[in-house]
């Protein structure tokens, strides 16, 4: 699970920015998975906190 921490409040679309990031990273890193499949990726908690499901 990945949370995001800020020292001031955030907008939604910050952290969905940052998720955008962090998915097409680990995508392009080698990770086969697919982001819209909530099984795969998992967001939480006002989009403060993705859960993603690697494979390994």
């Amino acid at each position: 699970m990945l949370k995001s921490v800020s020292a001031k409040e955030q907008s939604r679309g910050v952290y969905r920015r940052l998720r955008e990031h962090i998915t097409a990273a680990l995508l392009a890193s080698g990770f086969e998975f697919d982001p819209a499949n909530a099984e795969d990726c998992k967001t939480m908690w006002e989009a403060e906190r993705v859960l993603y499901r690697l494979p390994y």
